[in-house]
């Protein structure tokens, strides 16, 4: 389930479905945009599910998204937040109320593992409770609060820098303590965003055979997080939370394209 509306995460997520189809899995993916063609990268079968949403509310989030590092206080770094957590559940919901979903879960076809590209998209492990099976979440951040949470990961925030607090360790004690104080405030984000996906939970599962959202939330067994050690801060991790960025699962690994910096006339973010 990669129904993330920005673009280039997909990238990372297509990553491990290519995995799992070159390995002779049966793979069906869905998304709520288009798959590049330079992402499929083996030749053996599986199917996509495109459920089409209107690109004027992608166009809306990702002009938010791009807006997020220009605000300097953290006050209105929440403040936006917010308006993103806000946009993107309801873009997701949206698309998984189509017909073309919706008689896709009428199928009846039978799945080990649900493959969750993870986003602020916690309810559609319902779509794990219809055909009972294992969840396996695929994360483009750090662990955070509802990351570790989902496999009993420590915060460790005596130490542990939290997102957007713009430090990195070694911390002095007043910003250690800083970091502290402001990790208080993720809890209670975290009371909106559990009731927000609850009720997206109910909307979208209304049958009666499907358990509390708070039982399958619970039943997240695996975490991929796209983080190497080398630029993370010194943290635990527990055996179920896995990093796997910069992990080269080909055989003979592809050479990245020469780039002359020099003659670029824009700037550029690079990554592979």
């Amino acid at each position: 389930m990669f129904t993330s509306p920005v673009k280039n995460q997909i990238y990372i997520f297509m990553g491990v479905a290519n995995t799992l189809i070159e390995r002779g899995h049966n793979v069906t993916i869905v998304t709520i945009i288009p798959i590049p063609n330079e992402l499929i990268k083996s030749e053996k079968p599986f199917r996509h599910i495109f459920l089409k949403t209107p690109p004027e509310s992608i166009r809306t989030l990702n002009n938010q998204m791009m807006e997020l590092d220009e605000f300097a206080s953290k006050f209105k770094i929440i403040r936006n937040i917010i308006l993103i957590f806000n946009l993107f559940p309801r873009i997701q919901e949206n698309a998984l109320k189509t017909v073309i979903f919706q008689e896709f879960l009428k199928e009846d076809n039978h799945f080990d593992l649900m493959v969750l590209g993870y986003f602020h998209n916690d309810f559609i492990v319902g779509v794990a409770a219809r055909y009972r099976c294992a969840i396996a979440v695929v994360s483009l951040a750090a662990p955070y609060g509802a990351i570790n949470r989902m496999v009993g990961n420590p915060a460790e925030t005596s130490y542990v820098q939290i997102p957007f607090f713009g430090k990195s360790q070694p911390m002095s004690f007043l910003e250690r303590t800083n970091n502290v104080l402001w990790s208080g405030l993720e809890p209670l984000l975290e009371i909106y965003v559990n009731y927000q996906m609850e009720q997206s939970y109910r909307t979208l599962f209304t049958d009666e055979s499907y358990p509390p959202y708070s039982d399958v939330i619970s039943n997240i067994s695996l975490v991929l997080y796209n983080r190497h050690f080398s630029e993370m801060p010194v943290r635990p991790l527990v055996p179920a939370l896995v990093e796997i960025g910069g992990i080269q699962d080909e055989d003979q690994s592809e050479y990245l394209p020469q780039v002359s910096f020099s003659s670029m006339k824009y700037q550029q973010i690079c990554y592979s």
